[in-house]
């Protein structure tokens, strides 16, 4: 097989493009990198439109996968680096087709996220969803899902939710028959609640900012995290974490 070491050649080119936003966005593609995010995209019916192969990188992955209709490119060490925003990649580089998801609260609990920007934070929060059954995300202002570094975090694990992308206009006709509870330092103690109702989301906001005014109007109750030894706040996604084991313990098993 013939090997890439043009940085220049036009897959090569249209394959860096997809690591901005914008050109995923235009184009309904992104990259999966690791051969276990690969796997995890794979498994979860992510269709693989061509993946990019370390020159002498191992091949028997090859023959785990379902190539069919995949082009298969071997490229250069240099070339390889290109496209990669791993720091120490592991050979394997995917470009894939995005899932269109329209907008729509099944049952069951959910998160609310609004406006989070730290990809590590959004990344592990999808895995937690995971972990503790809450299989329908939907984000306001969020960071991109298919950002290279939300998918390291998520180890993947984000192609097994249901994730949506909608405005705040959105929120009170979308979860018309669910309750929506917001975590904020002033709110009802979290572990004082015995029993959830089945249709519950949680809002998550900003790192810095937390829940927004505008979110605000729309939620029912507010919830908080009981902390000790002068501790105001917990990061974004361990916040996230603790209220979806905790609902997960008492509802969700």
């Amino acid at each position: 097989m013939d090997l890439i070491t043009s940085k220049s050649n036009p897959k090569i080119v249209q394959a860096k493009k997809l690591l901005q936003k914008k050109y995923r966005d235009e184009v309904g593609l992104f990259l999966v990198e690791t051969k276990k995010v690969i796997q995890e995209a794979i498994s979860a019916g992510i269709s693989l439109q061509s993946l990019f192969v370390l020159n002498d990188n191992e091949v028997d992955f090859l023959s785990e996968i379902d190539l069919q209709n995949v082009s298969v490119f071997h490229v250069s060490n240099g070339v390889f680096k290109d496209i990669s925003s791993t720091v120490t990649p592991d050979g394997f580089v995917a470009v894939s087709k995005k899932n269109e998801i329209v907008p729509k609260y099944q049952s069951g609990p959910f998160l609310l996220l609004d406006n989070l920007q730290n990809p590590d934070n959004f990344g592990a929060i999808l895995r937690t969803a995971v972990a503790t059954n809450f299989k329908q995300i939907f984000c306001i202002n969020c960071v991109d899902e298919y950002n290279p570094k939300v998918l390291r975090a998520s180890m993947g694990n984000q192609f097994k939710l249901n994730i949506s992308h909608i405005a705040y206009d959105d929120v009170p006709k979308l979860f018309a028959n669910a309750k929506l509870y917001a975590m904020s330092m002033e709110g009802e103690n979290l572990f004082g609640i015995e029993t959830f109702s089945q249709n519950i989301g949680f809002v998550i906001g900003n790192e810095g900012n937390g829940v927004s005014q505008t979110l605000r109007k729309y939620v029912q109750h507010t919830l908080s995290i009981p902390m000790e030894n002068g501790i105001e706040s917990l990061n974004a996604s361990v916040s996230a974490g603790v209220v979806m084991y905790y609902v997960y313990s008492k509802c969700c098993k």
